[in-house]
C-alpha cells in the first residue's frame, strides 16, 4: 500500500511516531520516484519531488528539538547524508545515488 493512500485519515488518526514513519514513506517513495524522472531526463520534476524531501528531512529535523543525545546527532547525521546523496544524484545524474 502506498503512503498516499487514504493519506487525510492516517493524518488525522495517527500518533507522532506513526506520523514520522509516514514521512519515512513518503521520503522513500519521493526517492524512487526521482529515480525514475532522472532516467527519463525530467530533470525539472526531480528538482520538484527534492525540494518535498527536502521539506520533509527539515520537519523530521526539527520535530527531534533540541536534543544533544547520541540518537539525536546520529539521525541528524543520516539526514544530512540523504540530502547530500540527493543534491550529488541530482547534479550528476546519477539515479542509482536517489536508491542508495
Amino acid at each position: 500500500m502506498s503512503y498516499k493512500d487514504d493519506l487525510g485519515v492516517k493524518i488525522a488518526t495517527y500518533s507522532g511516531e506513526q506520523m514520522v514513519a509516514l514521512a519515512y514513506e513518503a521520503l522513500i517513495e519521493n526517492l524512487k520516484e526521482a529515480s525514475r524522472l532522472i532516467k527519463e531526463g525530467l530533470k525539472e520534476d526531480v528538482s520538484k519531488v527534492l525540494d518535498h524531501n527536502r521539506e520533509i528531512l527539515a520537519h523530521l529535523t526539527a520535530t527531534m528539538g533540541e536534543e544533544e543525545d547520541e540518537v539525536s546527532f546520529t539521525t541528524k547525521q543520516i539526514y544530512l547524508y540523504v540530502n547530500r546523496l540527493m543534491t550529488e544524484g541530482f547534479n550528476k545524474i546519477r539515479p542509482e545515488l536517489f536508491e542508495e
